[in-house]
């Protein structure tokens, strides 16, 4: 009895296609991260003035930027790190206060063209 090609080629395809899948998630999460932690810093900051950007478009909707200013006039953008499972982005920002001072932890660097700021994850009073 002859063997049956067509399965053994339909599982090649199918194996082929996930592959191809997983390659294109990890190559598309992993300049992000390699990003985090070649930029990544600790830091103590002091707030000299704090203020929130928003923007709106047609497709995204609705979007709230959270910026910080220090006393040196470093502008950081205070974030969530969705692959840390941290979503506090605006109760942080609620908490920072002109005048005080932060350990803060962050990365990032301040690209211009690109409308860049360091980015601020987690501080402690």
């Amino acid at each position: 009895m002859p063997r049956n090609y067509n399965d053994i080629d339909d599982l090649i395809i199918n194996s082929i296609g996930i592959i191809i899948f997983i390659i294109i998630i990890i190559i598309s999460i992993l300049p992000g991260i390699i990003f985090y932690i070649y930029t990544s810093f600790n830091k103590t900051i002091v707030v000299k003035e704090k203020y929130i950007s928003h923007t709106y478009d047609e497709e995204n909707g609705s979007t709230t930027l959270y910026y910080i200013v220090t006393t040196d006039n470093t502008t950081y953008e205070v974030v969530n790190l969705w692959w840390k499972l941290d979503f506090n982005k605006a109760d942080d920002y609620a908490r920072m206060d002109a005048g005080k001072s932060y350990n803060v932890k962050g990365y990032g660097a301040r690209i211009p063209v690109l409308n860049m700021f360091p980015k601020i994850y987690d501080f402690v009073d």
